[in-house]
């Protein structure tokens, strides 16, 4: 998401000495603002794996979803089988993404000596890397010039500017998830 000549122009780097740690900490600093914000800024293919259908609808713990690849489960004779994609609905307008059921479909019962019976893959991620929000470019950009500047522990306030930068883009799972 973050090229290394970005990367470069943000630390003031003019040589090649450093490019192997740059490429690093670019790396270190977008893992760091994506799992604040519980969302993927390139493509990602993620599997969640469930023991039963929840009762309304299914909650993808990462944004933003580009698609669903397949939900999965196991039938009540253990056999893994594709339930097709006319039985649920979802948007990828929605944080976090919800995959709810169809009116019309019924949920499948489930082989019961097995704990995850259900799989759930999806793709996360931005379409580009113009598509991503300016703000969390900047954040990425701001978590790499504090990791570079800073190699190794430091005392820190809880929240950093890039913090202050992506906390509208951060996506809650739960109603006491921000209450930390």
């Amino acid at each position: 998401m973050l090229s290394l000549a970005e990367a470069k122009r943000q630390l003031n780097v003019d040589t090649s000495d450093s490019d192997t740690l740059i490429q690093d900490l670019i790396y270190v600093a977008q893992r760091q603002v994506e799992d604040y914000c519980n969302l993927d800024l390139t493509a990602a293919t993620w599997d969640l794996f469930l023991s039963d259908f929840p009762s309304y609808y299914i909650e993808l713990p990462r944004s933003p979803v580009a698609s669903i690849t397949h939900v999965k489960y196991y039938d009540s004779s253990n056999v893994e089988q594709t339930w097709d994609a006319s039985n649920y609905y979802y948007s990828i307008y929605e944080n976090p993404t919800k995959v709810f059921y169809s009116d019309s479909a019924s949920v499948p019962t489930l082989y019961e000596d097995r704990f995850e019976k259900i799989s759930v893959r999806f793709v996360t991620g931005y379409t580009s890397p113009d598509a991503v929000p300016t703000p969390l470019k900047q954040a990425v950009a701001m978590a790499l010039t504090d990791l570079y500047h800073v190699r190794g522990n430091s005392p820190r306030e809880k929240f950093s500017n890039w913090h202050a930068l992506v906390y509208p883009y951060r996506v809650f799972h739960s109603t006491t998830e921000n209450m930390t």
